[in-house]
């Protein structure tokens, strides 16, 4: 690399030279201190960028994004193309509404068989934290007896987890069927009405919208 001016050269070296991009580094790297060679730069055409002085993260890649009328640097860790995330929110709905459709046998034997067997409710309802923490009612078909929620503080002595997530390797509140239902995961299958209605994804996680997207099908310890 050499040097072929200075600053103030630009204006004439865009006009003398076949240059395809300037750079600016610090410390002359904010568009106000360049004012003059920015808007020579946009004269005859030239790309013109600003190093942005921040703490590269290892694994974010940062990206220019737009929120109220003003230019961010954001670092995202897997930042997705929104044509790929267009169509991933597009096919979602259309999706599970034709697993809805195609399961809704599936379903209406398992919400019969929890009612017989285990009485109503035959769904589980939880307020869940989903992307952002943002809360969202997941829906799953109830695997437990009706007074689970009374006998936790009974069982807190064999939590197998610490803080406040509650889970037992061998829990006595979920019954035989719940058992099935959760081995062969039919018990998540209202998800799809999560899914539906925007508030959880088929795969994976994605853009902040309205309701949240966490992993569908996320097991619970609770119902």
């Amino acid at each position: 690399m050499h040097c072929v001016g200075q600053l103030s050269d630009l204006p004439r070296l865009l006009h003398e030279q076949a240059i395809d991009h300037v750079m600016f580094f610090p410390p002359t790297h904010q568009p106000e201190q360049v004012r003059a060679e920015l808007h020579a730069c946009e004269e005859v055409g030239v790309t013109a960028s600003f190093s942005v002085d921040l703490v590269q993260l290892s694994e974010a890649t940062p990206t220019l994004t737009e929120h109220f009328e003003h230019a961010f640097v954001s670092f995202e860790v897997a930042p997705k193309p929104k044509e790929a995330l267009a169509l991933k929110y597009a096919l979602d709905p259309i999706l599970a509404a034709l697993l809805i459709v195609t399961l809704a046998p599936v379903m209406v034997v398992v919400a019969l068989a929890v009612a017989l067997t285990m009485a109503r409710p035959v769904l589980f309802v939880q307020e869940r934290a989903g992307l952002h923490g943002r809360p969202f009612r997941m829906l799953k078909f109830r695997t437990m007896q009706r007074d689970a929620a009374a006998q936790q503080s009974s069982q807190r002595p064999e939590n197998a987890m610490s803080g406040p997530v509650f889970k037992l390797h061998d829990d006595r509140r979920v019954t035989p069927l719940g058992r099935w239902l959760r081995r062969t995961s039919l018990d998540e299958l209202p998800q799809l009405f999560n899914v539906l209605t925007g508030s959880m994804s088929l795969l994976g996680q994605g853009r902040c919208r309205s309701l949240n997207r966490p992993r569908f099908a996320a097991g619970s310890a609770a119902d």
